[in-house]
């Protein structure tokens, strides 16, 4: 018979988890995931399945893992999926990646592909609040902002954290009233890893110093979390992918420059010793036109502030239309002047001529005058910026430019009042 009361930890399950659609449980045997699943069960009965990675790392014991989550969810009647890894291979296929990395990237790539296949929605995972105060001390020592330091958060995108605000104490003692066993990682008893340093040999010492350390750590990590929450409201706008400029004005009436331009760049790759460099750039006020290469795209510095751009674009020459002008000649004369080298018109159709970026080096013969000129030349005049010149189109034919678009049109292929037809090439509208 279904109890009628939740515990605590089912109770705050059943607070986050969300009203509707499957959730995920990934239940490697260990206290905290077989206490998630537990509690999960009980707070959205029906909705739970589970998942198990085997990362073939610790051979019979991690076979023992897998089979006590299998008997476990069928005593249950949950619905499993299990994978097996080759970790080491992994790691071997890719290297530089520590065995850590090498487990995280496996488990939640599975966990994606899962859910997608089975049309699951949420994922939950078995942190608790140890493992934050863990996180946050790792975090310092790598050199953190309030972010970081704030830890894991409860709910973030499709993943929630039901245990977080549990210790792992309280989490033991969930297990024991239900009478529910568990498996234990014998790798956790040992401090080879960064994380396992920190569980069981720093904090204990800090506290044998400092009674207390642990709830003093753990209120520290809620309040950074407070702040972070703050500063991340102040800073959506810049942060959104869809942010591709950072003006100057905004960032003197910033408090701090670099950590406004972090947040502008981190999408990209940024770190903080580039966003410093910005800082610095723009505050000597020294000559636009300077670029940083990140992972994720370049970032340019303009005349009034900073610009992303993404230098691998390719160009999509199914943006453009062809047309047959059928109007008289000064209505042609007219609807030229309006676009403004926007639009070009020539004396031959699609087939006879090329669309593409245009290139160093790269000289136009332009309409009107004599000799022939460098794009960049006629650009730098024009005042362009830095991203806009990288992204200029040319219209070729024969190896040479007839038109850069918004820019100049050459004197080559021009058109004339007596042509029997008159093509017009420009950007579709949108």
């Amino acid at each position: 018979m279904r109890r009628t009361r939740l515990y605590p930890i089912e109770a705050a399950a059943a607070r986050l988890l969300p009203r509707e659609g499957r959730i995920l449980a990934a239940v490697s045997g260990g206290p905290d995931s077989v206490a998630l699943l537990r509690a999960c069960m009980a707070a959205a009965p029906g909705r739970v399945v589970a998942a198990h990675c085997n990362f073939s790392l610790r051979g019979s014991e991690s076979d023992r893992d897998a089979e006590f989550v299998a008997t476990l969810c069928a005593k249950l009647g949950v619905e499993l999926h299990t994978v097996r890894f080759s970790t080491r291979e992994y790691m071997r296929e890719n290297p530089g990646l520590s065995l850590e990395m090498a487990c995280r990237r496996l488990r939640y790539d599975w966990f994606a592909s899962l859910m997608e296949a089975e049309e699951i929605e949420w994922l939950v995972l078995g942190h608790n609040a140890d493992d934050n105060i863990e996180t946050l001390l790792l975090n310092l020592l790598r050199g953190s902002g309030s972010r970081g330091l704030a830890g894991m958060a409860r709910e973030r995108a499709e993943i929630v954290r039901p245990l977080l605000s549990f210790t792992r104490k309280e989490i033991l003692g969930y297990l024991e009233s239900l009478g529910q066993d568990y498996v234990v990682d014998s790798s956790n008893l040992t401090s080879d890893y960064r994380r396992n340093f920190l569980r069981n040999e720093l904090i204990p010492l800090l506290e044998t110093r400092w009674p207390g350390a642990r709830k003093a750590l753990a209120r520290s990590r809620a309040a950074l979390e407070a702040d972070s929450k703050i500063v991340d409201a102040a800073v959506a706008d810049v942060e959104s992918e869809s942010c591709r400029w950072l003006s100057f004005r905004r960032l003197e009436e910033s408090p701090d420059a670099a950590t406004l331009l972090l947040y502008f760049i981190r999408k990209i790759g940024g770190s903080p010793e580039i966003a410093a460099e910005m800082a610095a750039s723009w505050s000597a006020a020294s000559e636009p036109g300077k670029t940083w290469l990140l992972a994720g795209g370049e970032v340019e510095k303009e005349r009034e502030g900073f610009r992303i751009v993404d230098p691998d674009a390719g160009l999509d020459t199914d943006s453009y239309r062809w047309t047959r002008f059928s109007g008289s000649w000064e209505q042609l004369m007219a609807y030229l002047k309006e676009r403004c080298n926007m639009a070009v018109a020539l004396p031959e159709g699609p087939g006879h001529y090329q669309l593409r970026r245009a290139r160093r080096g790269d000289r136009v013969e332009p309409l009107g005058a004599k000799g022939s000129r460098l794009l960049s030349d006629a650009m730098r005049d024009a005042r362009w910026p830095l991203w806009k010149r990288k992204r200029l189109v040319v219209l070729e034919r024969d190896g040479k430019v007839v038109w850069a678009e918004g820019l100049v049109r050459s004197r080559l292929y021009k058109v004339s009042p007596d042509l029997s037809e008159i093509w017009i090439l420009e950007r579709a509208e949108e």
